[in-house]
């Protein structure tokens, strides 16, 4: 068994819930109710307001015809309840309008569901072990100023016939961690480590016009979340039969080309893909 550990524990107050329940209309589990969607969850960490998407997608029945305890405590889930909810990291690949180009989003999916324990203090945090797919890079804004390292990790599916990408930041103020992950998570190696989620919002404000004469000035303003995953402590690279080899991870990128190949089809059979079919460049850091 590969290294796979995926693990989030975010423990917060829901402010929005936007779960819907549904029947299923097609496929292997046609006529059989589900619930699917999002909360969100507010966690308050380090004194600023966080605001946590986490999905959920569960039948009302299970793989043994036996009642789901998840939908149940899916259904109960309510805006202005503590809970504490044991989940995961998935990635969703897709096809960019805008780009062009096959893209892919992380998001924070949920399981386990239970009220917060009187007086638990809000997290956000995760655990995660798989193989670096790209060496620590620099993350510069428009003005050229580094805001964050990134660290790119592959992690393998339960059937190990693919893997998921996920990426995972170090804050510019601490270089000490940075400097090791740099030396030591160089790319094809097998790595496990720990780490805090962010989601901090900032307001950007814009005058739309530079050549009021008189009266006020009209703005726009813009709120954009930063969706951090901070490093925060890791253990030394995994060697042994846990570890991934480079075997393994040329076998995953080649099911990811391929996986990629069938969205972008899909793409184009609606009508949705423009000109380019370019795909990304990758560094020599890079291993998928």
């Amino acid at each position: 068994m590969k290294e796979q550990t995926n693990k989030i524990t975010l423990i917060g107050t829901v402010v929005e819930n936007k779960l819907r329940q549904g029947t299923a209309k097609t496929g292997p589990h046609a006529g059989l109710n589900y619930i699917s969607g999002e909360i969100i969850l507010k966690c308050v960490l380090d004194g600023a307001d966080n605001f946590i998407p986490v999905n959920f997608y569960t039948f009302e029945i299970t793989k043994t015809k036996a009642p789901s305890k998840l939908y149940e405590s899916y259904k109960k889930i309510a805006v202005g309840q503590r809970l504490e909810i044991s989940g995961f990291f998935s990635e969703n690949r897709f096809w960019s309008e805008k780009t062009g180009q096959i893209a892919s989003s992380q998001k924070v999916s949920g399981r386990f569901v239970n009220q917060a324990k009187p007086g638990a203090n809000d997290t956000a945090t995760f655990e995660l072990s798989g193989f670096v797919s790209r060496s620590l890079t620099e993350k510069l804004d428009k003005q050229n100023k580094l805001y964050a390292y990134e660290l790119l990790v592959g992690q393998t599916n339960y059937d190990d016939t693919s893997a998921s990408l996920f990426r995972f930041h170090i804050s510019p103020e601490k270089e000490d961690i940075a400097r090791i992950v740099r030396d030591k998570y160089i790319a094809g190696a097998t790595v496990h480590f720990f780490g805090d989620i962010r989601y901090t919002t900032t307001t950007v404000t814009k005058e739309l016009s530079n050549n009021i004469e008189f009266g006020e000035p009209k703005v726009s303003s813009l709120v954009m979340t930063n969706k951090n995953y901070f490093i925060t402590s890791g253990e030394a690279p995994i060697t042994g039969d846990t570890a991934y080899s480079l075997a393994d991870i040329q076998r995953y990128k080649s099911a990811i080309a391929a996986r990629d190949v069938e969205i972008q089809q899909k793409a184009k059979d609606s009508g949705k893909t423009s000109k380019t079919d370019e795909t990304p460049s990758q560094r020599a850091t890079s291993l998928i």
